[in-house]
């Protein structure tokens, strides 16, 4: 297709029932991107779907409680002309509709699937996962014609709350076939993603479901662990943090002495105040109580520890205290979910406590990160409900903004490698961005990903290194932030009373053979 054919011209297909609320989203977000024609809805039957089991299949179509999987009132598309399969450049498949071979051969053609390649109308994101204990699901939108994922993404699992799941990985899913088109209108179409192929799901049996039933689990929301249960506390790396890009890499971190009980500390992030001293940031967690205080410590090289101060009394969610240093000041992030918002915090001038200075954005940022490259200053972080799996990007011209969103928000969606874990840094002339890995919340590990484009309009990035921690230490059953603090790195490490040692190993090395398959894939 000529780069100059403009606009770019689509048709819906789908059958006769209405329209899911996830699917005139859909619609809604394709037909405000500029440079976008819809040529009109194609009505198609859908495939036989597959019986399964039967009180699973009962279940399924039920949907109570669902935002996403309820019919649409009113009919986004109920005007919309007869289209036609000739002339269309997308044929975008909603209702449960596959496309035929002809229709692969005459035009792109976009459909959802989730493991197994079944559609979301017949079995929902999340359902099966959510039920049978997988704490990741995965979710794409195919191209047909060309054998390949146009978009992807692996969301959190609500553990016993199926049509939860589906509705957070629905509602984040709307936005796909927008992106896509934004980039078919720049090029000639839009190129496909790097995804891993996904394990397959079984549906639960109809004595599991009872079983379930009978015991109130059906539908009844299990303890959510986000990788910061346990037992948490914060170390010194006497080296630069480039060097755990490295596989044998120095594991000789010095933990500072441990916490209280029931007390835990993670998140780290260091400046240097007075003349020189080190001062770390953190996140003192009340694991009684789940509340959160934003503290100040100072490790001395003899391991002795003055008294931590604590600096801002915070929520859980409102922790991740980022330090920028601006004009010769020391500035922390934080977000503040009940306000919706993300701004700059300075240590005040008696270095004991933080006062909130300016606001950077009416956004809620999960792990808000702020870092100049390029001429450029970028914001990152992650955004409820998929805080874990929601990468978002903002840049300006300063640090204070004002700061726009990236046109591919979201960049991404993967439980894997999104959520920022640190500060990124610069080696041998490339980016490298540390992000989190929440698949496996007991033993949260942190990704090395190399930023290889960086722009306002495009962003892309690879997974380099899955570093899960500082193994055969007291704390090396996981790790969440790693803090560049020049000639040395601040971490966290996990030391969990629940997973006996074996269970710990056997993990992680799943764990490694995953990581291992993605590379060389």
């Amino acid at each position: 297709m000529s780069s100059e054919r403009h606009p770019v011209r689509f048709s819906i297909v789908r059958s006769e029932a209405p329209l899911r609320k996830w699917e005139a989203l859909v619609v809604q977000h394709m037909l405000a991107v500029e440079g976008v024609q819809l040529l009109g809805s194609i009505i198609q039957d859908a495939p036989t779907a597959p019986r399964g089991k039967k009180m699973f299949r009962s279940f399924v179509q039920q949907a109570e409680g669902s935002r996403m999987l309820a019919a649409e009132e009113n009919g986004i598309l109920e005007n919309a002309p007869s289209g036609s399969m000739g002339k269309a450049d997308v044929m975008l498949f909603l209702g449960g509709s596959a496309p035929t071979d002809v229709q692969r051969q005459a035009a792109h053609c976009w459909s959802y699937m989730g493991p197994d390649g079944v559609c979301p109308n017949v079995i929902p994101p999340g359902t099966r996962e959510a039920l049978t204990d997988r704490p990741s699901t995965y979710f794409a939108l195919t191209n047909g014609s060309l054998g390949g994922a146009v978009r992807s993404g692996h969301f959190t699992t609500r553990i016993g709350l199926p049509f939860t799941t589906a509705d957070e990985v629905l509602e984040h899913a709307s936005l796909w076939p927008a992106q896509a088109m934004r980039e078919y209108v720049k090029r000639e179409a839009a190129p496909l993603v790097h995804t891993d192929k996904p394990s397959s799901v079984h549906i639960p049996g109809n004595l599991a479901m009872w079983a379930r039933r009978l015991t109130g689990a059906l539908m009844k929301p299990r303890p959510v662990n986000d990788g910061v249960l346990g037992d948490w506390n914060i170390g010194v790396l006497h080296q630069p943090i480039h060097v755990l890009l490295d596989e044998e890499a120095s594991m000789n971190v010095r933990w500072l002495p441990p916490p209280s009980s029931d007390k835990g500390r993670l998140e780290p992030f260091g400046y240097y105040a007075g003349e020189g001293e080190l001062n770390v940031l953190y996140r003192k967690l009340d694991a009684g109580s789940g509340r959160s205080t934003i503290a100040r410590l100072r490790p001395k090289p003899d391991n002795i520890l003055k008294r931590s101060r604590a600096m801002l009394e915070i929520d859980r969610d409102h922790a991740y205290p980022y330090v920028v240093e601006l004009d010769g000041h020391t500035h922390v992030l934080r977000t503040v979910n009940t306000e919706g918002t993300t701004g700059l915090y300075r240590t005040n001038d008696t270095n004991d406590g933080l006062e909130p200075t300016t606001t950077l954005l009416d956004v809620a940022l999960q792990a808000p990160t702020l870092f100049q490259h390029q001429g450029q200053w970028w914001l990152m972080g992650t955004q409820e409900p998929c805080s874990n799996a929601a990468l978002f990007i903002y840049h300006g011209p300063s640090p204070r903004g004002p700061f726009l969103p990236h046109v591919q928000n979201p960049v991404k969606c993967d439980i894997h490698s999104a959520r920022p874990a640190g500060t990124p840094f610069v080696y041998e002339g490339a980016l490298w961005r540390p992000a989190l890995d929440t698949s496996d919340p007991q033993h949260p590990a942190v990704v090395f990903n190399k930023v290889t484009t960086l722009t306002k309009e495009t962003f892309a990035e690879e997974p380099g290194r899955l570093f899960e921690g500082f193994t055969n230490t007291a704390y090396g059953r996981g790790v969440r932030t790693l803090c560049a603090m020049g000639d040395i790195t601040l971490v966290d490490g996990l030391r969990s009373p629940v997973l006996s040692a074996t269970e710990a190993n056997a993990s992680r090395g799943k764990r490694r053979k995953s990581s291992k398959k993605r590379s060389e894939e």
